[in-house]
C-alpha cells in the first residue's frame, strides 16, 4: 500500500496536466471539506491527505 500513496503524491505534483476525469479533480474535491481552502496552516494532516487519495491508492496497491 505505501507504494500506491507514493504513486498517488507523484501524480499529485502535475496538476497542470489535469484532464476531465483525472483522479486529481477527483482528489481535490475529497481534500476540500478535510482541508477547507485558507486554512491549510490550521486543518493539514498527512492523514487527511491520504484520506483524500485512498481509493486510487488500493487500486495501484
Amino acid at each position: 500500500m505505501p507504494t500506491g500513496f507514493l504513486i498517488c503524491a507523484h501524480r499529485w505534483n502535475f496538476t497542470d496536466t489535469a484532464f476531465d476525469g483525472d483522479a486529481w479533480l477527483d482528489w481535490v474535491r475529497r481534500a476540500e471539506p478535510l482541508i477547507p481552502p485558507g486554512t491549510e496552516t490550521d486543518t493539514f494532516s498527512t492523514s487527511r491527505l491520504f484520506a483524500a487519495t485512498y481509493p486510487e491508492a488500493v487500486a495501484v496497491a
